[in-house]
């Protein structure tokens, strides 16, 4: 019965607003940290990274266990897809002592640290979900439009930033155009929006094949997303007119 009381208690405290800002803060920290990482810093710096980036995977490990333990230590529920991304989240430092040092820095071990970003999809899947973030008191409280346009500006980003630490790990060593993420990040935003401005090109061919996926992506994301958010706003529109008519007809018929 403790054991059960506890289960429920941990599994009410991730449901929380400050724990689910939290895990956000986490992953959004871990995106930065691999962003600054590919940058030219000094060994004060790189130690600084270096320990950040070790204290969000074990934070990861923590949290991956304690969600466990709220579901009793289901072996079904590790199947979860938000279970399968959190424990790819802190796969690299599970992985680290039995690989080298040029396997770390390989294309796998790029997807790895890069995915860490999709735990923040778990809270925009739906308006119970988007509550939890927000702190709303009931997810009917939630409206479709707030949710799908932080749905698609997440989407595009989380788009953007994988394909351009992609990029980044694919060219820096053989293209002095890609020095660091940041200027792969500029490359992979032209890209994946088909701009396209031409004064940045891959020249392995890892690289060009992470452009060809990339544009495919941002083809097939970006215009979705776009069309559910427009949707989602002229469905708000006429959400307000109607109420707008309700609340005139009843004035006037207390009037009457």
């Amino acid at each position: 019965q403790a054991a059960q009381n506890g289960s429920v208690m941990v599994a009410i405290a991730f449901a929380q607003p400050p724990a689910v800002i939290a895990e956000i803060a986490l992953a959004l920290a871990a995106s930065v940290f691999f962003a600054i990482s590919t940058l030219d810093l000094s060994p004060l710096a790189r130690q600084v990274v270096d320990v950040g980036e070790l204290t969000i995977q074990l934070c990861f490990i923590v949290a991956f266990m304690l969600r466990w333990y709220s579901k009793n230590f289901r072996l079904s529920y590790l199947l979860q897809r938000e279970m399968v991304f959190d424990f790819i989240s802190f796969l690299p430092l599970l992985l680290a002592p039995f690989v080298d040092q040029a396997a770390d820095q390989g294309i796998f071990f790029a997807m790895l640290r890069l995915g860490r970003v999709l735990r923040v999809q778990r809270f925009l899947r739906d308006r119970k979900s988007f509550a939890q973030l927000v702190g709303a008191k009931s997810p009917d409280r939630i409206k479709q439009f707030d949710l799908q346009l932080v749905r698609t500006i997440s989407s595009i980003a989380t788009l953007v930033f994988i394909s351009s630490g992609l990029m980044y790990n694919a060219e820096h060593e053989v293209n002095p155009q890609f020095s660091d993420f940041f200027a792969a990040f500029y490359f992979g935003l032209v890209t994946v929006t088909t701009v396209g401005f031409g004064d940045m090109a891959p020249v392995t061919p890892e690289g060009r094949a992470i452009v060809c996926l990339s544009i495919l992506a941002g083809v097939a994301v970006i215009p979705f997303e776009v069309g559910q958010l427009a949707e989602a706003f002229v469905d708000n529109r006429e959400t307000s007119r109607d109420r707008g008519a309700a609340r005139e007809a009843q004035a006037a018929a207390g009037l009457a």
